[in-house]
């Protein structure tokens, strides 16, 4: 889907099947008005979130890794071309109106759990930062992880 190789009209095709299969428990545009928060898990050889704001309008990339650069230099183009494909989709299946998510950019959110170290632990910050975002103020957000993931307490939420 993010190949710029391929057609543009065939990769968002691509991208309509997959979220149609994904949503279709979700059968009236009443349902889909419910819907705040979309989450895209993305696993390029390493993971991350972005995470889709469809209640303030903003487009965030949560990461444990702490990262330095710009979004296009760290994330290639994933989130444009997701971004460019959820707003197409939104306007063309459910007629709503995405003009103001087009324009906006795409932040990669900081948090204290974030570390500079690469670490195999990718996946379970993952699942966990899905579990735990709920569009709260993103400054004041916690995922409830350590960043020495050795020195966790998961508690009984993890046995």
């Amino acid at each position: 889907m993010f190949d710029e190789r391929v057609n543009e009209d065939v990769r968002y095709k691509e991208f309509e099947v997959m979220v149609s299969s994904a949503i279709e428990d979700l059968t009236t545009d009443s349902e889909l008005k419910n819907v705040d928060l979309v989450f895209f898990p993305i696993v390029d050889g390493n993971y991350y979130l972005i995470c889709f704001n469809l209640k303030s309008f903003s487009i965030l990339i949560i990461d444990q890794r702490r990262l330095v650069g710009t979004v296009e230099s760290v994330y290639g183009n994933i989130p444009h071309v997701l971004q460019k494909n959820s707003c197409r989709f939104l306007n063309d299946v459910y007629k709503k109106r995405v003009k103001t998510l087009m324009t906006r950019n795409v932040v990669m959110l900081k948090m204290k759990c974030q570390a500079y170290n690469h670490s195999d632990d990718g996946g379970i910050y993952l699942m966990r930062h899905m579990e735990r975002f709920m569009g709260d103020q993103t400054s004041k957000w916690d995922c409830g992880l350590a960043v020495d993931f050795i020195h966790q307490d998961l508690g009984n939420d993890w046995i």
